[in-house]
């Protein structure tokens, strides 16, 4: 049986910090290695050209349109989806060659169309509970064939692959996930996440309110800190629990702002 091709993609901005770990993890199983950047201003073009990879710049605009630019652009059906610091470890290096191997085929399941990976969250180099809004391990697809999932009519934050009608298999070898490595790292996400949330938000016709925006954010961080344990994360679980509170409490407080200029612009329409 002739051995499947793979293209691998992955989407850049100022990702110096990871990305030549990523890319030494998935160089020897993809064939093709395709870089979407969206403005890198540090190292990130410079080790992406000692990789190989191929480059193309693209403006974000929310995460949904960019990972659906880059399936179309890959030049393999078979895709691996990774983030600028999600590291396959050895052993999903060892299991996407052997899925290859098998041109995607695994056991009886004759007709594959995509892969739920296991996915571990690290903080700070340190393996954690949950990272709002995941709960790890988890498993997401990422292994799949874009002519049958892809990201299109995912919502645009949180994105998540189309599976509706997909044959989905689980690989139990994971994906290494290192969000953040300082506490800088982490509250640069939170302006562009709570902004893409309070958009999509926005779409669904959902209100900001008074409570949604001082006691909501205690009730999740509640939730995730001591329901779903993230205390007995210790330190990075402790940060984690404040993110997550001030997550949500930016995220309808933008919302807020975003109705108010809606309504706003009604009135003068009407007008």
């Amino acid at each position: 049986m002739k051995s499947a091709l793979l293209s691998c993609y992955i989407l850049t901005k100022n990702s110096e910090r990871r990305l030549a770990e990523v890319l030494h993890s998935v160089q020897m199983v993809a064939d093709e290695i395709l870089i979407v950047d969206s403005g890198s201003t540090d190292s990130t073009i410079k080790i992406a050209q000692n990789f190989h990879c191929k480059i193309l710049h693209r403006p974000f605009d929310n995460f949904r349109d960019q990972r659906t630019f880059a399936e179309e652009q890959c030049t393999h059906d078979w895709v691996l989806a990774l983030d600028s610091d999600e590291i396959a470890s050895p052993a999903l290096q060892k299991k996407i060659q052997s899925l290859k191997g098998a041109s995607f085929k695994s056991g009886d399941e004759a007709n594959v169309d995509g892969y739920a990976i296991k996915r571990d969250w690290f903080f700070i180099n340190h393996p954690v509970r949950n990272f709002y809004p995941v709960r790890t391990p988890e498993f997401i697809v990422r292994l799949f064939n874009r002519k049958k999932i892809s990201h299109r009519n995912s919502r645009i934050i949180h994105e998540q692959v189309d599976t509706r009608g997909a044959t989905i298999s689980v690989i139990n070898e994971s994906i290494h996930h290192h969000s953040c490595d300082s506490l800088q790292d982490l509250y640069a996400k939170l302006p562009v996440y709570a902004k893409l949330s309070a958009q999509d938000l926005h779409h669904k016709g959902v209100k900001s309110s008074w409570a949604k925006r001082n006691a909501y954010p205690w009730l999740i961080w509640f939730r995730w800190h001591i329901l779903y344990k993230g205390f007995l994360d210790g330190q990075p679980g402790i940060i984690l629990g404040k993110y997550t509170r001030d997550t949500i409490q930016k995220k309808y407080e933008i919302l807020d702002k975003i109705s108010r200029q809606s309504t706003s612009l009604d009135a003068r329409i009407k007008s």
